[in-house]
């Protein structure tokens, strides 16, 4: 949205939603930076994918910042578009978390 108009957006529907208290694990903190992964050449290739690719980026945006602690790497986001016979249609799209674990 800007100046209180919507300018860009994306409808998806969600399949075999988990909310965070369905997992027994620790959570990540506050206010630190994911890592995004988005596999598949769709994001590439497909305008549709590249606008939900960089709706994301800007969904989880915040401030910029000259270089990233390797130990602050604390959670990845994996978003894998599965690829799809039919050119005129948007496959399903997996968005999934992960935690980092130092062992």
């Amino acid at each position: 949205m800007f100046d209180y108009q919507v300018l860009d957006m994306i409808e998806l529907g969600i399949e075999n939603f988990k909310s965070l208290h369905d997992f027994k694990t620790a959570k990540s903190s506050i206010e630190m930076k994911p890592l995004f992964i988005f596999n598949g050449e769709l994001f590439e290739q497909r305008e549709e994918y590249k606008k939900l690719k960089n709706m994301l980026l800007d969904f989880f945006r915040d401030e910029a910042v000259e270089s990233v602690n390797l130990k602050g790497l604390e959670y990845i986001i994996s978003v894998t578009a599965e690829p799809i016979a039919n050119p005129t249609y948007f496959g399903r799209v997996f968005y999934r978390v992960y935690k980092a674990t130092k062992n």
